[in-house]
């Protein structure tokens, strides 16, 4: 017998769209990482896969090339005292 998983349910259609635009307008519609303000993505901070939620708090903003290297290189992305701090697993400051 196979157990089901319960996979998290994404946002779709309007609801995601005002989510987005909250968030955007939350980090000016710019990187959050690097600064850029073309090409901005939104990025869960926790994955949906690991239990991340689609709310205000688990979602920054990314611009494209940070959006990829995040998910290339598994970077984790927390909160300092300084601001956002983004880091490989094995804990190196990028």
């Amino acid at each position: 017998m196979r157990i089901k998983k319960n996979k998290p349910k994404r946002l779709k259609g309007k609801p995601k769209k005002i989510l987005e635009q909250k968030v955007l307008d939350r980090d000016n519609n710019t990187c959050q990482n690097c600064g850029a303000v073309f090409e901005i993505d939104v990025h869960h901070i926790v994955y949906k896969s690991r239990g991340g939620s689609d709310s205000v708090g688990n979602l920054i903003t990314l611009c494209r090339v940070c959006h990829k290297l995040c998910h290339d290189y598994n970077i984790e992305i927390l909160f300092g005292d300084t601001g956002w701090v983004f880091r490989k697993p094995e804990s190196k400051l990028l």
